[in-house]
C-alpha cells in the first residue's frame, strides 16, 4: 500500500471502524465516458497487426501514441465505455476510505448516463 493511497490511514491504524462510523459514512459515484477504437496497422513490408486503443470520449485517439513504423487505420466505429468510480467515506473524512472502479461497455444506441 502506498502511503498516499486513499484510506491508508485507516489501514495503518490497524483498527476496524465502529458500526456508528460505518453508518454515518457516505459514498459517491463518478462516471466518465471513454471510447475503445480498433486499428489495423500495416508496415511497408506487408506485415500487419491489430490493436485497440482506449481514449477519453472528449477527444480522438492520439495516433502518435501507436507503435511506430505502421500505417494505422481505424476498424469500424469506436465503442463506448463507461468507467465508474465508487468512493466510500467515513464520517468527517475528506479522503475516501475505499474506492472501487468498474468499466462497462455501452451499447451503441445508448447515450452516456448524465
Amino acid at each position: 500500500i502506498e502511503p498516499t493511497e486513499p484510506g491508508v490511514a485507516l489501514v495503518f491504524s490497524h483498527r476496524t471502524p465502529t458500526p456508528a462510523e460505518l453508518l454515518s459514512g457516505s459514498f459517491s459515484v463518478k462516471s466518465v465516458e471513454w471510447r475503445i477504437q480498433s486499428f489495423v496497422g500495416v508496415k511497408p513490408t506487408g506485415e500487419s497487426t491489430e490493436l485497440s486503443a482506449l481514449h477519453p470520449a472528449s477527444r480522438p485517439p492520439v495516433l502518435s501514441n501507436l507503435p511506430a513504423g505502421f500505417q494505422w487505420s481505424p476498424v469500424g466505429a469506436p465503442t463506448g465505455l463507461d468507467r465508474f468510480t465508487f468512493a466510500y467515506y467515513l464520517s468527517g473524512e475528506q479522503q475516501p476510505a475505499r474506492t472501487a472502479e468498474l468499466a462497462a461497455l455501452r451499447p451503441p444506441d445508448r447515450p452516456h448516463p448524465s
